[in-house]
């Protein structure tokens, strides 16, 4: 196993086309609440920025603007959606498994660094073993500027965990 250094990849957008099951969970919770759908186009550049970051910008470019207690009932909403439908029409991109098998039988340490907590981050996207660590947000974690999955990931590559088998 190559120590030296680890190769650290993005969830969203570089490894995994996660935008479609994202925009359904918008569109579900707002639906729910008589406002009208979104499409791809119009969020597609928001996505990766978090959860509640792409409700609110959705929701701004529309001229909206969501009271806190609103924007908190749409993301439990739009999380619950997501959890249960992240993997319905999310995919690797064409290559990704293989290029992270080839990586890891030529021994390097393989990461993944995404701002989805751990369940969703693994549910439905690891047919392999290939990634051994993953940074992620823990449960009830706010999100702030000092949060950065990243420099988390970076900052302390001892207490990676390692992604089940076959998970």
């Amino acid at each position: 196993m190559n120590r030296d250094f680890a190769i650290v990849f993005d969830l969203d957008g570089t490894l995994a086309d996660t935008a479609p099951d994202l925009l359904a969970a918008l569109n579900h919770c707002v639906r729910d609440h008589g406002f009208g759908e979104f499409t791809l186009a119009e969020i597609g550049h928001l996505v990766g920025h978090g959860s509640i970051a792409m409700i609110r910008r959705a929701f701004e470019l529309h001229d909206t603007h969501l009271p806190d207690s609103l924007l908190d009932e749409l993301h439990r909403e739009f999380l619950a959606h997501y959890e249960d439908n992240m993997a319905v029409h999310s995919r690797l991109f064409d290559g990704a498994s293989d290029l992270l098998d080839q990586l890891a039988g030529d021994g390097f340490q393989l990461a993944v660094c995404t701002n989805k907590y751990e369940a969703m981050a693994l549910a439905g996207f690891w047919t392999n073993s290939a990634c051994l660590a993953i940074s992620q947000r823990s449960p009830g974690a706010t999100r702030s500027s000092s949060e950065n999955p990243m420099r988390a990931i970076l900052s302390a590559p001892s207490n990676w965990q390692a992604l089940p088998a076959g998970s």
